[in-house]
């Protein structure tokens, strides 16, 4: 069984949830490992940022969008759009898998939606 275990239901809704450690590691790998390899359509110009900062764990990232690609730095940084709220949460957004509705969203909306339409897996 992977560390972490299953997603658990929670009472009071369909939406999984993903022990805090199991979600931080699967966001830094999300960030640093699929969309920190060069190529693909996640860029802007001019540049992006959004930070995360999960409420439930000491970790917290900076992803930037840049015309060239992508970097992700450790920590909170100023970003344009932050998030802010549980570990699970931000794993499920970045999976492009939930809202925001269990968020704090701060700054420009509009980070959410290139993510939203630029931030795909495809499987060849």
């Amino acid at each position: 069984m992977v560390s972490g275990g299953p997603p658990r239901e929670s009472a009071v809704s369909t939406v999984p949830y993903w022990d805090p450690s199991f979600a931080a590691d699967g966001i830094e790998e999300l960030l640093s490992g699929i969309f920190g390899r060069p190529g693909g359509r996640l860029v802007a110009d001019p540049p992006l940022s959004m930070a995360l900062v999960p409420t439930d764990i000491d970790a917290g990232w900076t992803f930037h969008i840049e015309p060239a690609g992508r970097r992700l730095v450790a920590g909170e940084t100023p970003a344009q759009l932050t998030f802010v709220g549980p570990a699970s949460e931000l794993y499920l957004l970045l999976w492009n898998r939930s809202g925001t509705q269990r968020l704090e969203l701060r700054g420009d909306a509009a980070v959410l939606d290139l993510w939203r339409t630029r931030a795909t897996i495809t499987w060849n």
